[in-house]
């Protein structure tokens, strides 16, 4: 089967740019396998696909005889197809600024079978789009999530997080092992902590949210002496820390003469000015599409 396949990046469109991925068109030889869902109207190839990678709402550009169609963000399947039958589909996809998949590694494009996947993020929302070829067609999936109420989107390596606070309510202020279970309930998954800067900044923006009479908030963070319990962060080592953390005292933040994370003996729930008001939490993204 010979398929053309190549990456176009259009200096005179609006490119939009997010740590260094690109929006591309990949283009091969196909058509949609139903195309029922989408009116066709008249236009050159060119036009086609570069319209489409201009429209945000439009992620798969379909030209042949009949006319072009664009596809909004939904799952769709195509068969691949000779250079000969005219039909030519484009895909816009999230790449990095200089990449440019070689067709010999693309199953996308040759008789094979494999997957990619895209994923990108836009303030609290994560979307996902894989593409998987058997060999005659590709099937394009796309999904969509995002963080529930109280809660922010971070990726920690190749995983997308979200956390946020929860704050005791009865008694208010209370232990390290109440903090664990408290990250365990209504749909939480476990307690967190701020994996670098930009979580920290975040989790200490919201610690005064509820405050308890004139005391201090302080948060409980995860890590009990050198135990962790949410593997996403890496170890303790990922934290921004004042000092040596020591064998066997629990993690928090909000100290004011520390500005990042800090240990106290565990069983601690209110000193004279403060208070163990909640634990930093994480939970699983909800899925919206």
């Amino acid at each position: 089967m010979n398929i053309f396949h190549f990456i176009l990046s259009f200096t005179f469109l609006l490119i939009i740019s997010i740590a260094g991925l690109q929006w591309k068109m990949m283009l091969i030889y196909g058509e949609p396998v139903d195309s029922s869902d989408s009116q066709v109207f008249q236009s050159s190839w060119e036009q086609c696909y570069s319209s489409c990678y201009g429209i945000n709402d439009c992620w798969i550009a379909y030209y042949s005889s009949a006319g072009c169609q664009h596809f909004e963000f939904v799952d769709l399947e195509i068969r691949k197809l000779n250079s000969s039958e005219n039909k030519l589909v484009g895909i816009k996809r999230f790449l990095g600024t200089e990449e440019c998949p070689k067709r010999e590694l693309s199953p996308l494009v040759v008789d094979t079978a494999g997957s990619v996947s895209d994923k990108w993020t836009i303030n609290n929302t994560l979307y996902n789009v894989t593409i998987f070829s058997n060999g005659s067609t590709v099937t394009i999936s796309r999904r969509v999530y995002e963080c529930d109420t109280g809660s922010k989107l971070f990726q920690r390596d190749s995983v997308y997080v979200c956390i946020g606070l929860r704050f005791f309510s009865s008694p208010s202020c209370a232990n390290h092992s109440e903090a664990v279970s408290l990250c365990q309930k209504d749909r939480w998954l476990t307690i967190t902590g701020p994996r670098g800067l930009d979580e920290f900044n975040y989790l200490i923006s919201l610690k005064e949210t509820a405050r308890y009479g004139t005391l201090n908030s302080l948060i409980w963070v995860d890590g009990n002496g050198v135990n962790m319990t949410d593997d996403t962060i890496g170890g303790q080592d990922q934290y921004p820390k004042c000092n040596g953390f020591g064998p066997s005292l629990c993690k928090y933040i909000g100290q004011g003469d520390c500005d990042k994370v800090t240990v106290a003996r565990c069983y601690m729930k209110q000193a004279q000015e403060d208070c163990w008001r909640g634990a930093a939490c994480r939970r699983e993204l909800d899925i919206i599409l």
